[in-house]
């Protein structure tokens, strides 16, 4: 038997589907660990070259999110012209299980780990399911060490080239290694997928898992020492989060995470990370409005402490990405100028910046749709940087356009140095962040005429001082 793993591409002219995939797919890398060793697999990388839709194949396999979703439809039906099987899971097809069902043989909702070795029993025995699902979460301790040799050959400098003869395939990718600790989120926000696809409960693997997991890894590969875990809030549970830290000590990794902004709350919990190499934070802030993050239940960010919070951070040695999202009801067009300063003032390494984006059938989706607010429902615009709603207190083009001018003056050659001069801890990657965003968001998001109607605060402080 052939398998084919493929990874759609986000739409061409989005910032995402310029730049590409700097990080491997730990998804499709736990599916091959799952898949017997008398299966022939590969995998293809969609954005890196063009697909052979006549390579002989016995299925096709693919995931994804929802901006990749009408690529998988194309890609689906070139295979299924030539009776190739095709199925695909991820968390699109986990939350639009009737839509994707139309365009592929079988879908996989929720977790991969049993139900995908349960279709191969049956697809070999001639009898496969249109849908299979997980009733239930999954025991994590049971779930393998990911595949991550299974990204041998992918270039990285595939992603500026993709035309190129590679002279540097052992690189794989410029982050070439990923783990994940734990899955689930005691939070329910608005606007995510994570409990939709991972449940609210905590899970975790245990240190000997995470430990193999690490043996497991190339370190002599390009940047083979530096580790993302994918976690997508590792600081829960603060005892497992400092046992973990005591796991992985010893093999010195550089190692970045996602964390929820209370973790500098716990100065003990700082010390374990920072002695474990953990280099970079992401914490999604989302918002500078309290307001804001109260209508979207994530009360447990509290505005008033993010200046303390980052600050406490960096006196650990971390640097600190941080998310933002714009376009909450209680923004106006202020909010742009607003984020600039609070960037400056924070000295913020770096940042992930969006539009709200009603992912379908989350909470916000189904309140904006209820609301008549949204105005598009082609998932190709779902790509985190165009407006697919009615904003409140902005018109949509003020949205779409502040954005615009935001994100290029945060990643201006003169913003990055005026915040990382001096005190960046993790030089190459906040370096690398700063200068990606600012390249590809250059080349998707075009340049802003009339940007004085952002400086809302600039304009306040020149009338008070017209008026004393």
């Amino acid at each position: 038997m052939k398998i084919k793993f493929i990874m759609p591409m986000w739409p061409k002219e989005s910032m995402w589907g310029k730049m590409g995939s700097g990080i491997p797919s730990l998804s499709l890398a736990t599916i091959a660990a799952l898949t017997p060793p008398d299966i022939d697999i590969s995998i293809k990388y969609d954005e890196r070259s063009p697909i052979n839709y006549d390579e002989p194949l016995d299925i096709v396999a693919m995931t994804g999110m929802t901006p990749v979703a009408k690529r998988a439809y194309e890609i689906a039906a070139e295979f299924k012209k030539r009776g190739v099987y095709v199925v695909m899971g991820g968390i699109h097809a986990t939350l639009m299980p009737d839509e994707v069902s139309q365009h592929v043989d079988t879908i996989f909702v929720g977790e991969g780990e049993g139900i995908w070795e349960e279709f191969l029993e049956d697809f070999k025995n001639k009898r496969p399911k249109k849908l299979y699902k997980n009733e239930k979460l999954i025991d994590l301790t049971k779930s393998p060490v990911p595949r991550l040799d299974f990204y041998k050959g992918l270039d990285p400098l595939g992603i500026f080239f993709p035309n190129r003869i590679s002279v540097t395939k052992e690189m794989g990718f410029f982050l070439p290694n990923i783990i994940q600790t734990t899955r689930g989120c005691p939070f329910d926000c608005d606007f995510c997928t994570v409990t939709k696809f991972f449940g609210p409960s905590y899970r975790y693997k245990s240190y000997e898992q995470i430990r193999r997991e690490i043996e497991s890894m190339d370190r002599t590969r390009f940047r083979g020492n530096e580790v993302f875990f994918a976690d997508d809030n590792i600081c829960c549970n603060r005892q497992y989060l400092k046992g973990m830290c005591e796991a992985i000590t010893e093999y010195k990794l550089d190692w970045y995470c996602q964390a929820t902004a209370s973790v500098a709350e716990d100065d003990e919990a700082l010390k374990y990370l920072q002695k474990s190499g953990c280099k970079v934070f992401f914490i999604g802030f989302d918002s500078l409005n309290q307001e804001s993050l109260n209508d979207i239940h994530k009360k447990h960010n509290t505005v008033k402490k993010y200046i303390d919070t980052i600050s406490k951070i960096h006196d650990h040695g971390i640097s600190l990405h941080g998310s933002f999202m714009f376009g909450f009801d209680h923004d106006d067009i202020s909010v742009f100028e607003n984020f600039l300063e609070f960037a400056h003032k924070t000295q913020l390494d770096a940042a992930f910046l969006t539009v709200v984006t009603p992912f379908p059938n989350t909470t916000l989706f189904h309140r904006l749709n209820k609301e008549n607010r949204i105005i598009s429902y082609d998932w190709n615009k779902y790509d985190i940087s165009t407006v697919v709603y009615k904003p409140k207190k902005m018109t949509v083009e003020q949205l779409q356009e502040g954005y615009y001018w935001m994100f290029r003056e945060f990643h201006s050659t003169r913003n990055i140095f005026q915040r990382l001069y001096g005190h960046t801890p993790s030089y190459r990657i906040n370096i690398g962040s700063n200068l990606a965003f600012k390249i590809f968001g250059g080349k998707a998001f075009p340049k802003q005429k009339n940007i004085e109607r952002f400086k809302v605060r600039e304009k306040q402080a020149s009338l008070l001082s017209d008026n004393q």
